[in-house]
């Protein structure tokens, strides 16, 4: 069953891969238009009630191909000048028949009525005219069939069909009460546009509230550096550019002064003065990203009873259990390479021993390599894209910053780890593309709004 975000996500990766949904248009009207005609037969006066968006635009390829054997109108619930969508102005062009230009007095009249006013994207009641047409039909239509859905589906006024040709899978509230006979057709959506990660996560980004005051838009706390402070600048720099409010990463005095000098937006502490009130005003914390062997017991025991998102990156992956422990309410979550996923997990970097991994412990992991695996134990998602250069050191610090930022933001803990993955490779690649192989991790980092700026654009 599939809910309207998880439709569209899938429509927004297929547009990412293929151009544009003009093939799955086709195939969605061809399906509603050989239901018609095995259900009902030939000869038959049919009338199509379209709406603007792409539901509509499958309601005028079902009534251009039914042309031919039956007597079709359309009628459009506004003009032309209103549709939405380049797919949906395509399938008008082609159209070519009968088109109504006011709602037929008769709807018995027709022996069939096809809905495709509304898709499954609308809330609220169907506003005027829109109730007024699904009332009409309700009450006169001898045969109603809806696409995809029934317009208004989840309101008091909604079209009540005989008959729904559905694409790929049953939408969730789809039932035979407010459905009728429920028919799925297959319409050709790769397996891709399901399991990889793309502009499709970014639904599920939640911009900041005109009215938001500083730190509600995400309060990140670093426990990193220790060992290596340029692992801590880089993913500090991923949070900030990631939208976060306040970055502070706590380090060993030594690293402290280092680190704070990057970047006046980088707020940096001694991590063994970490106290548990601090941790608590955390939204997200990301661990051991270049911390190395250092002894992170003391801020370990800082984080009980904490109940936000803990990432662990590099040498923290092995301390999970213990993390686990001090924060068992946590949502935690990994990015480790093949070798570290291998040591954590006694398995091969897999997607099925990812997937098992998973589902026992609880975590998410997020196994770093050519292409990304993801998952929470109960799907998975593949990131495909980067290239060689991402083999510079950094890279995977940057994910883990970036993915702490987007944990705050994002409606889905398995959203945020796609849409980080996918704008950690999306980066690089927008690197590639003007520097060739000679980019590195500062370049990244500045790529990283604009790959924000444009995929929001989805959410």
């Amino acid at each position: 069953m599939l809910n309207f975000m998880e439709s569209r996500r899938i429509d927004l990766n297929y547009r990412y891969l293929h151009g544009d949904l003009y093939e799955l248009m086709k195939n969605a009207g061809e399906a509603v238009a050989d239901a018609v005609s095995d259900l009902f037969g030939r000869g038959l006066k049919i009338l199509v009630l379209c709406g603007t968006g792409n539901n509509g635009g499958d309601g005028l390829v079902a009534a251009r191909l039914l042309s031919g054997d039956n007597e079709v109108s359309v009628f459009l619930a506004s003009d032309e000048n209103s549709i939405k969508t380049r797919e949906a102005k395509k399938a008008f062009r082609e159209y070519r028949g009968k088109l109504l230009r006011s709602f037929p007095d008769n709807i018995s009249d027709y022996d069939v009525v096809i809905d495709a006013l509304l898709g499954s994207g609308i809330s609220g009641e169907p506003r005027k005219p829109m109730d007024q047409y699904i009332q009409a039909v309700n009450t006169s239509a001898k045969h109603l069939v809806s696409i995809d859905v029934p317009s208004g589906i989840g309101s008091e006024i909604c079209i009540s069909p005989e008959i729904t040709v559905t694409f790929t899978d049953i939408k969730e509230g789809m039932t035979q009460n407010n459905s009728g006979r429920i028919i799925i057709k297959d319409i050709g959506i790769p397996d891709r546009a399901f399991r990889n990660s793309g502009p499709g996560d970014f639904l599920y980004l939640k911009k900041p509230d005109l009215s938001s005051h500083k730190g509600m838009n995400g309060r990140v706390l670093m426990i990193t550096g220790h060992r290596f402070y340029g692992s801590a600048v880089i993913a500090a720099m991923g949070a900030v550019k990631s939208g976060s409010d306040t970055v502070k990463v706590f380090t060993s005095q030594e690293n402290r002064a280092v680190i704070s000098g990057f970047d006046p937006q980088i707020i940096t502490g001694i991590s063994k003065d970490l106290t548990p009130e601090m941790v608590q005003r955390s939204d997200s914390i990301l661990i051991g990203s270049g911390c190395g062997d250092y002894d992170l017991s003391s801020e370990i025991s800082a984080l009980k009873g904490y109940t936000g998102f803990i990432v662990l990156d590099a040498d923290a992956l092995s301390r999970a259990e213990e993390i686990f422990e001090a924060a068992p309410m946590s949502r935690i979550c990994m990015t480790p390479h093949a070798t570290e996923f291998s040591r954590i997990s006694g398995r091969a970097p897999t997607i099925e021993y990812v997937l098992e991994y998973c589902e026992k412990t609880g975590f998410l992991v997020i196994l770093k390599g050519e292409k990304d695996i993801i998952s929470d134990g109960r799907i998975y998602r593949i990131t495909e894209g980067g290239n060689p250069r991402m083999t510079m050191g950094g890279t995977g610090d940057l994910l883990a910053g970036i993915l702490t930022s987007l944990l705050n933001s994002s409606r889905s803990v398995l959203a945020a780890a796609c849409m980080a993955s996918f704008i950690n490779k999306k980066s690089a690649d927008l690197c590639f593309q003007e520097k060739s192989y000679w980019y590195d991790i500062n370049d990244m980092i500045s790529r990283i709004p604009e790959v924000l700026r444009y995929y929001s654009q989805y959410s």
